[in-house]
């Protein structure tokens, strides 16, 4: 019967810890959700829109480094998931998608919501499975499902497709209680360990030019700099990172779970300023993936330093254009070397390369109400919002202005995302819907600009955690393009990339049934009171906050 082979799939689905399911609405797929309700221990979520359902269930993988799973049915509701997909690949987190689908004869044979879906995400996934519920045997479910769970948790974390065909009758015995078994085999995953750390081999990977390395540290030939890219938390790396921070300069992205070590406000004092050349590293040591900061973009192009990236992954890209080394090593085993080298007796190593950056930094006259309306105030709100905010909450940032003015606001004690796989603006709502979900003991503060929100606006469709707070600056349209020097030379294409419009955003709270406030951009002390009014996350209440420029 075939709701006895999907109660089976929902107990390897448990047993492989996939217990976070973010459901759309779909008749084909409902029995395969009837199975997960009669199990009785899956935590289950609704979203009506696909796109944002996949992100939703990718923001609770963004929290727990688990992933969580998301469910839909055929046809072009499994398109849908595809911007998640991606984000996930290129963000590095893992993520299970299933898709119910139609019997394999039915395909292109005009039937309704019937595409090719087995292998519809290509190389975005790190597995792609297809079976037929009730023609497979339990053994070959077992085997392919497990199998294909355990690529999303490689060293490499991305999606993974579960893709499986119901042929009539679909709902045969989905009234019936759950039929347990009792053969389900244990879900198995055995992580590769990465190579050991010799500190030979460092010592002179990373002064090979010196004649010695005691010549080299002793006269302060070497300036070492650290840049942390994106990455999800790691206290082990936060532990180095602390201690290495009054040695060198440390470079922590906005995006690298580690913004509180390191060089205070270092991309707000590169922004429209000459670096001296005596500030350019001689060795960059890198590790997480993307840089949100241009300015340490051209930077680095521009000095070439030798640069070196640790990280268990296989791939690493060249965004500096250094042709960097790559070490396949731990890259916390990696730094407590460095430091371990550095202050050795052969190294007694001088701090003044990280003075004379500090000295650079704090030596600069553009502030914030320097800049352009609105972007000051903007700039000024996320400062606030920075200083504010405790190791009790989460932010979220959207993409485009809101997350460079985050990146410009220096250290905060927040743990602070943003979905800088692929940079785009759809689902950055959505994913702190999901990261909210996972997380309700902190208050998690999505922030974004209008025309995110709008884009996104579908996240609100559902039942909001209690413990999350919106904000959207609601500045008439993509202001980004007013930021960047191109765009704005031809005033005709405005309506077409700016996209000026001016969008009350209570209507769309009143639509959701979600509290709404709306401020004046220069009421920030006012606005930062009612994000802060709160006892406990979870009994606060969803509130959507809106800053009028």
């Amino acid at each position: 019967m075939l709701s006895t082979k999907l109660d089976y799939i929902a107990q390897l689905l448990w047993e492989a810890g996939i217990y976070n399911w973010v459901v759309s609405p779909g008749s084909r797929n409902a029995p395969i959700v009837a199975a997960l309700i009669k199990h009785g221990q899956f935590h289950l979520h609704s979203s009506p829109d696909e796109r944002s359902g996949a992100f939703v269930a990718l923001g609770i993988s963004q929290i727990n480094q688990y992933p969580a799973g998301f469910i839909c049915t055929s046809g072009s509701a499994l398109v849908n998931a595809y911007p998640a997909v991606v984000e996930a690949y290129y963000q590095r987190i893992p993520l299970v998608i299933l898709s119910a689908d139609r019997p394999e004869e039915l395909i292109d044979q005009w039937d309704g919501q019937t595409l090719r879906q087995p292998g519809i995400f290509g190389n975005y996934v790190r597995c792609s499975w297809h079976g037929n519920a009730r023609n497979e045997s339990t053994e070959s479910l077992s085997k392919g499902i497990y199998h294909c769970i355990q690529q999303t948790l490689t060293q490499i974390p991305a999606a993974v497709h579960l893709n499986l065909a119901l042929s009539e009758p679909i709902y045969e015995g989905i009234e019936l209680p759950f039929e347990y078994s009792e053969h389900i085999p244990p879900f198995v995953y055995i992580s590769t360990q990465p190579e050991k750390v010799d500190v030979q081999s460092v010592q002179h990977s990373l002064f090979a030019d010196a004649q010695n390395f005691d010549e080299l540290v002793q006269l302060n030939k070497s300036k070492i700099a650290i840049l942390v890219g994106q990455n999800p938390p790691s206290p082990l790396i936060t532990t180095v990172l602390t201690e290495l921070q009054h040695l060198v300069p440390i470079f922590t992205d906005i995006c690298s779970s580690q913004i509180q070590i390191g060089l205070k406000n270092w991309d707000w004092g590169m922004l429209k300023r000459d670096i001296p050349s005596s500030l350019e590293p001689d060795v960059l040591i890198s590790l997480g993936t993307a840089t949100i900061s241009k300015p340490l973009k051209h930077f680095l192009k521009k000095s070439k330093p030798k640069h070196v990236h640790i990280g268990i992954w296989d791939d690493v890209g060249d965004p500096f254009e250094t042709n960097p080394e790559h070490w396949k090593v731990n890259e916390a085993d990696f730094l407590q070397t460095i430091f371990e080298i550095l202050t050795s007796s052969l190294g007694n190593y001088s701090n003044a390369y990280l003075k004379d950056w500090v000295d650079f930094l704090s030596d600069q006259s553009l502030t914030a109400s320097t800049l352009p309306h609105p972007f000051g105030k903007e700039l000024q709100f996320m400062q606030k919002l920075f200083q504010q905010a405790n190791e009790n909450c989460i932010i979220h940032l959207g993409n485009s202005m809101t997350v460079r003015y985050g990146s410009w606001s220096g250290q905060t004690q927040a743990q602070v995302y943003s979905n800088r796989g692929i940079s785009g603006i759809d689902g950055c709502l959505s994913t702190s819907v999901g990261a909210a979900i996972a997380s309700p003991e902190k208050h998690n503060i999505a922030i974004l600009g209008d025309v995110s929100a709008m884009y996104d606006s579908h996240a609100m469709w559902t039942e909001l955690p209690s413990n999350l707070t919106i904000i959207v600056y609601n500045n008439g349209g993509g202001r980004i393009f007013d930021w960047i020097n191109g765009p704005n030379k031809l005033p005709e294409l405005r309506q077409f990339i700016h996209t000026p419009r001016k969008f009350n955003m209570k209507h769309l709270c009143n639509l959701y049934s979600v509290p709404h406030f709306n401020y004046s951009i220069d009421q920030i002390d006012v606005a930062t009171t009612e994000i802060f009014k709160i006892n406990k996350p979870s009994e606060s209440g969803v509130r959507f906050i809106e800053l009028i420029s």
